[in-house]
């Protein structure tokens, strides 16, 4: 590809700033000093009664701070055990999660951590700090360091996220003495990385990886820090020089951006898909329970055909029209109307037979009373269904055609109503040769649309392709490595899109006999 994407946090903007607080505690006896989780040496002991990072947690969580509290630990015994012993002695409110949960466990924990009213510590291991958003959060306590710069970064992206606000705060707890004051120095003072995100500390980190560890493992080695430091205002000031400003504003448009985030917005606020799916889904004989405010619970009721619909489990799901609350409930499956599963309950209707046939009563028409009218719906679209390529989708997307036929235009006041069945269906028979007439009608009126949007797409395939295959020959003049098979691909790709518009076909989905009377 010729084309490269590349954004910056500042350029993309909306994350929140960070606030980073040091506690300074004293090491323990009988802690090492080399350790960076240091509580492992006491692990079969009772190391919370002695650890100072406890007793500060516990006075932190129970103070008066605004907004949750996530801890994250680098070990699943060192999370176990806390978490233990403050529920057992104190009255906090604290979830867990670690690797040895399952997978049902740690989502439900999640959720409980999520709620208003739920949890106010949130404690995990480095299981914790890669792959789940804990946004609810506004507080990250980092009861120790990892030695990877990216695994830091992990850590804090946990709740330093787009849409969490305006402020989050760091808290890091740690030994004055020994490996935790030595990482500590290497992250704020050689990679200065807790305030802002650094792009340089991975490769800081590679190089200097080595002696950190020694370093660590209690040798001397008093010129790393400077070193370091040294290497990594260099390393910025060579990615700072290569940055392609014209990429970046290519890449992020804030106009452009700030059009689709309110369309987005716009789309959010409405219930018509909910209020859709809840009718649908029954109707596909879907369980749906209420759950709360834009969230429902989906189950396959008794009535539901196996494998109807693929992506409901077999216990079910909780879903949520709210982007709001998925962002906060991981557990939660956002629904969009581009969503695999609405598709599905969609494609599982379509591909039924009820509904395609309807009749209806005309009142207020102004017609004349006995006045046979027929509503068809066609679907065109490349290929009568049959797989190809998504790119003449582009220029040709599946379109449905409603004409009615009989009037030119009904008025704007006609009511539908339901019909008596059993005096209209003699009269419909009575009527045959009128009505297959209509439905004549219908698929040439359709036939000629069909071939109205055949020649607005041909037209826009040219326009696109021509002008690509001539911004290709000029930059080809300039660039030798504009190859020749570039050039020819566009031609080829012009013939195959042209080919599958001539296959473009009309399917009759549904009709609707409409019947005038007083």
């Amino acid at each position: 590809g010729r084309l490269l994407f590349r954004n910056t946090r500042a350029a993309v903007g909306g994350f929140p700033r960070r606030s980073v607080h040091r506690i300074h505690l004293p090491l323990p006896g009988g802690y090492p000093d080399t350790e960076p989780f240091p509580e492992k040496a006491l692990e079969h002991q009772a190391w919370w009664l002695q650890d100072p990072r406890v007793e500060w947690l516990i006075e932190f969580v129970t103070g008066d701070h605004q907004g949750k509290v996530l801890l994250l630990c680098g070990e699943d015994s060192t999370a176990r055990q806390l978490h233990d012993y403050l529920r057992l002695h104190t009255e906090l409110r604290s979830a867990l999660f670690h690797a040895g949960m399952t997978l049902m466990q740690r989502d439900r924990a999640a959720a409980w951590f999520a709620e208003q009213n739920g949890a106010e510590l949130m404690i995990c291991s480095e299981i914790g700090s890669e792959g789940r958003n804990f946004q609810s959060a506004r507080h990250l306590v980092l009861f120790d360091l990892p030695l990877n710069p990216e695994l830091l970064e992990q850590r804090i992206g946990r709740i330093d996220r787009i849409g969490q606000g305006d402020h989050i705060e760091l808290h890091l707890p740690l030994f004055q003495q020994g490996v935790q004051e030595l990482l500590w120095r290497w992250c704020n003072e050689a990679l200065d990385m807790l305030g802002s995100p650094s792009p340089a500390a991975a490769t800081v980190y590679q190089k200097f990886a080595p002696r950190l560890q020694s370093a660590c493992a209690g040798g001397i080695d008093d010129s790393l820090l400077a070193e370091a430091l040294e290497f990594r205002l260099l390393e910025q000031e060579l990615i700072e020089r290569g940055r392609d400003r014209l990429l970046e504003l290519n890449s992020c448009r804030p106009e452009r951006a700030e059009q689709l985030r309110a369309d987005l917005a716009r789309r959010d606020e409405g219930d018509d898909l909910q209020e859709f799916l809840e009718t649908l889904l029954v109707e596909l004989g879907v369980e749906v329970e209420h759950h709360s405010a834009r969230a429902l619970i989906l189950r396959p009721g008794a009535m539901m055909p196996e494998g109807a619909l693929a992506e409901l489990p077999d216990d079910g799901m909780t879903v949520t029209f709210s982007r709001a609350e998925a962002l906060q409930r991981e557990e939660m499956v956002f629904l969009r109307d581009d969503h695999s599963f609405v598709l599905s309950a969609m494609d599982r209707w379509l591909s039924g037979r009820r509904g395609v046939a309807a009749a209806a009563v005309l009142r207020n028409s102004g017609l004349k009373p006995g006045t046979l009218l027929l509503e068809t719906l066609h679907l065109a679209q490349v290929g009568g269904g049959e797989s190809h390529s998504d790119s003449i989708n582009r220029y040709f997307p599946p379109t449905v055609i409603r004409r009615v036929s009989g009037v030119e235009q009904l008025a704007a006041k006609t009511e539908r109503v339901e019909p008596d069945r059993a005096r209209l269906i003699p009269f419909v028979q009575s009527r045959r040769a009128e009505l297959e007439q209509l439905l004549n009608d219908g698929q040439q009126q359709a036939q000629r649309e069909l071939e109205a949007y055949q020649s607005r797409a041909a037209r826009a395939i040219d326009a696109e392709l021509q002008e690509r295959r001539a911004r290709l020959v000029a930059l080809r003049r300039q660039n030798p490595t504009v190859r020749e098979e570039e050039i020819a691909a566009v031609d080829d790709q012009l013939v195959q899109l042209n080919r599958q518009l001539e296959r473009a076909s009309l399917q009759l989905e549904a009709c609707c006999l409409l019947v005038v009377q007083n």
